[in-house]
C-alpha cells in the first residue's frame, strides 16, 4: 500500500474514532442496554414465546441491536411448592455479577416470592418489571413487588368469561368436563376454574377430571355424551409426570374430543382451542415490551401505572367455528376476530374476480357506446353528405330551370350579335369589292365586329357561370352592371310574356365586394318569382320595377310586382327551403337567395306592398372605389 493511500485511511480511522457513527438508529453515547429476564418455568412454556416476542419487538423498534437479552428459566414446576433450591438461585447471581444490567423482568405464577430468596444481591434492587397473575379477585394475592423501583402488569385472571361465552355459544349445553393435568401450576387453575364453575347454568352437570394419563383424557374425550363441551385449565404434565405443556394436550384432546373445546387463554388457539372470550399473550408481551422501554428511558417503574388493561380478545378458529355448526358467529357483533379460514380459489379471490368482471363489463358498455356512438356519427355524416349533396343538385336544377326560361332571350341576345356582325362583315366585303379602301373606314368596321364578338362572348360567359355550380373569390364589382346585364338577358322574356322592366339606378357606380354570378343568380330569382307572381293576372299592368338606392353604408336593390302578393302567414317562413306558395315551385329558389346575400353578410327582406304587389330586396355593404 502507497503512503498516501495509507494517510487516508488513518484520517479516516482517526475521524470515526472522534465521531462515531449513528449507524443504527441508536443515539451515541448510549451503548449496549443489558435486560435479564427470569422465567419460573420451563423454556417450552407456551405463554413465554409470544411475552418475549413482544418486549423483543419494542425494543427494536427503540434500539435496533444495540440491546442483550438474557433469559434465564427457574424451573419451579418441578420442586414442591416453597422449596426452590438457593443454590440454584446462586447460580444466576453468580453469572450475571460483572454484567452491567439494566433492567429486571420477572415472569411467572407467584415468582417473586422465589426471587426474593436470593442472597443479598444487585439484582434485588435492579428496576424491576413483574408479569404475573393477579388472583386478587379469588382470595389468593401473590406478592408483586421486589423493591420500591417495580412495575406490575398484573393479569387478572377470569375463567368466568371464558365460561359464560362458551355458554353463550352453546346454550344447549347439558354436560362440562374440566380435564386438568398433575403439576403445580396445572393444579392452581383447576382450582380457579372450580371457584367459577358456580356461574355456569346449574341445569350443567360439571365433572372434573384431574391428574390422568393423557391415554385416559382421550378416552374419556372420545366418549362424551351429547350437548357436552370440554374445558382445559391447563395440562402441563399428565398423570405419568409425562410433559404436554398444554399446546400438545390440547391439540390431541381436540381431535380426539366428540364435543368443542375451551381453554382460559390463546395457549391453543390454532391447535384445537375453539376460543371464545380468551387471554390474550400476545396483549401481554405488547404491554411488557413497551412498559420496558419506558424503564430503559429513564421513566420510574413505580410511576407506571398498568393496572386497567384488558388482556382479554374475542378470538374463533373457522374451522371449528364450521365443523360445529357456528359459522353465522362470525357475521354477529363488533370485535370478534376469526382465523384459520380456508379460502377456496374464488373465496379467497372473490372481490377481486368480482372487481375484474365489473371493470370488463363497464369496458364493454364503454366500447359498445362509443361504437354505437361511432355508428351514429357515421350516419349522421353519411346523412348530411347525402343531404348536401341533394341541396346541391336542387340549387343545380333551379339554376338550369331559371335558365330553361332565358333560352329565348340567350337566342335573341345572340342573333342579334351573330346578325351585326354579319352585315358588318359583309359591308367590310362590299368596300373592298368596291375598291375603297379607307383605313378609318375599315378600322372602324372591324372594331364594331370585334364589339359585337365580344358583347356574344359576355352573354355565353354569364351563361356559363350561371349554369355551372361553381363559387368563385368575391372581388369589387359595379352593381349597376350586374343589374343591367340581367335586365339584358330577360328583356326578350319579359316580352314574350307581356311583362314590362323598368330598372331606376343612381348615377355613376356603386360597388359592392361580392360574387357577380351569386347577386346575379338572386337578381334573376327575385324577377322570375316577379313575373310568375303576374302570368295569371288580367287586366293588370304587368310591370316589374328594379330599383337601387344608397342608405348610409349600404346599397339596397328591390324587385317589385304588382301581382296579387304573398300570403303573409308565410311571411316567417318563406326563405326556409321547400317553403312555396306557386304550384310548380319547389320552395328552393328563396332559400338559396337568402343563403347567398347572408354569406355576403348582408340582408334579405320581403313585404306586401299598400297598392298591391310585392317587394323583394336586399342589402350589401358599399365598398370603396377599386384603384385605377
Amino acid at each position: 500500500m502507497s503512503r498516501p493511500i495509507r494517510k487516508i485511511y488513518i484520517i479516516i480511522f482517526s475521524l470515526l474514532t472522534l465521531f462515531p457513527v449513528n449507524i443504527r438508529g441508536v443515539r451515541p453515547g448510549d451503548g449496549q442496554k443489558n435486560i435479564l429476564i427470569i422465567c419460573a418455568l420451563v423454556p417450552t412454556t407456551p405463554a413465554y414465546k409470544p411475552i418475549l416476542d413482544g418486549i423483543r419487538q419494542e425494543l427494536y423498534k427503540s434500539y435496533q441491536d444495540s440491546f442483550n437479552l438474557r433469559v434465564e428459566y427457574l424451573e419451579t414446576e418441578r420442586y414442591p411448592a416453597d422449596q426452590y433450591p438457593p443454590e440454584k438461585l446462586g447460580l444466576i447471581v453468580e453469572k450475571y455479577k460483572n454484567v452491567k444490567l439494566d433492567l429486571l423482568v420477572c415472569i411467572g405464577i407467584n415468582i417473586v416470592s422465589t426471587i426474593k430468596k436470593i442472597p443479598d444481591s444487585e439484582l434485588l434492587s435492579l428496576p424491576a418489571l413483574i408479569i404475573d397473575f393477579d388472583l386478587s379477585g379469588y382470595q389468593m394475592p401473590f406478592d408483586m413487588s421486589l423493591n420500591s423501583r417495580t412495575a406490575v402488569i398484573g393479569i387478572k385472571l377470569d375463567i368466568r368469561r371464558t365460561l359464560l361465552k362458551a355458554r353463550e355459544l352453546f346454550p344447549q349445553t347439558t354436560g362440562l368436563w374440566v380435564i386438568s393435568g398433575k403439576s403445580e401450576s396445572d393444579k392452581l387453575l383447576e382450582k380457579l376454574a372450580q371457584a367459577d364453575i358456580q356461574y355456569i347454568n346449574e341445569n350443567v352437570n360439571v365433572t372434573f377430571e384431574s391428574g390422568k394419563t393423557m391415554d385416559e383424557n382421550l378416552r374419556i374425550v372420545r366418549n362424551l355424551p351429547d350437548n357436552s363441551m370440554v374445558i382445559i385449565p391447563a395440562i402441563n404434565t399428565d398423570g405419568n409426570n409425562v410433559p404436554y405443556f398444554n399446546t400438545e394436550a390440547i391439540r390431541l384432546i381436540s381431535i380426539a374430543a366428540n364435543a368443542p373445546v375451551f381453554t382460559y387463554s390463546d395457549t391453543g388457539f390454532g391447535d384445537g382451542s375453539f376460543g371464545g372470550e380468551i387471554l390474550s399473550w400476545k396483549k401481554v408481551g405488547e404491554t411488557a415490551g413497551k412498559t420496558s422501554v419506558k424503564i430503559l428511558n429513564g421513566t420510574d417503574p413505580a410511576m407506571i401505572d398498568l393496572s386497567g388493561i384488558d388482556y382479554y380478545d374475542q378470538l374463533f378458529d373457522w374451522r371449528l367455528l364450521e365443523k360445529w355448526d357456528q359459522t353465522a358467529l362470525a357475521r354477529k357483533g363488533k370485535g370478534y376476530k376469526t382465523m384459520y379460514r380456508e379460502y377456496t380459489f374464488l373465496g379467497k379471490y372473490k372481490w377481486l374476480l368480482t372487481s375484474g368482471i365489473v371493470f370488463i363489463l363497464l369496458q364493454s358498455l364503454l366500447i359498445t357506446s362509443l361504437v354505437r356512438s361511432y355508428r351514429k356519427q357515421k350516419r349522421l355524416t353519411r346523412q348530411i353528405v347525402e343531404s348536401d349533396k341533394r341541396y346541391i343538385d336542387i340549387v343545380q336544377q333551379d339554376r338550369i330551370q331559371r335558365m330553361g326560361m332565358l333560352t329565348a332571350s340567350i337566342s335573341h341576345e345572340l342573333n342579334q350579335s351573330l346578325t351585326a356582325i354579319l352585315s358588318t362583315a359583309q359591308a367590310g366585303k362590299r368596300f373592298i369589292e368596291a375598291k375603297n379602301t379607307d383605313p378609318a373606314l375599315l378600322k372602324e368596321i372591324f372594331e364594331n365586329i370585334v364589339e359585337d364578338n365580344n358583347r356574344a362572348a359576355s352573354v355565353l360567359k354569364s351563361i356559363r357561370g350561371m349554369m355551372k355550380l361553381e363559387k368563385r373569390e368575391k372581388e369589387k364589382v359595379d352593381i349597376n352592371i350586374l343589374i343591367t346585364q340581367i335586365e339584358e338577358l330577360y328583356r326578350s322574356k319579359a316580352i314574350e310574356l307581356n311583362s314590362k322592366i323598368t330598372v331606376l339606378l343612381p348615377d355613376g357606380p356603386v360597388y359592392v365586394l361580392a360574387d357577380a354570378i351569386q347577386i346575379q343568380q338572386v337578381l334573376l330569382n327575385f324577377i322570375t318569382n316577379a313575373t310568375s307572381a303576374m302570368q295569371d293576372k288580367v287586366g293588370i299592368v304587368k310591370a316589374i320595377d328594379i330599383k337601387e338606392y344608397i342608405n348610409n353604408e349600404f346599397v339596397t336593390v328591390s324587385v317589385r310586382d304588382y301581382g296579387a302578393g304573398f300570403d303573409e302567414s308565410i311571411k316567417s317562413s318563406m326563405f326556409k327551403p321547400f317553403v312555396t306558395s306557386k304550384k310548380d315551385g319547389i320552395g328552393i329558389g328563396l332559400s338559396i337567395s337568402k343563403l347567398i346575400i347572408e354569406e355576403h353578410d348582408g340582408m334579405i327582406e320581403a313585404r306586401n306592398m299598400p297598392e298591391g304587389g310585392a317587394e323583394f330586396s336586399f342589402s350589401l355593404k358599399i365598398a370603396d372605389e377599386p384603384e385605377s
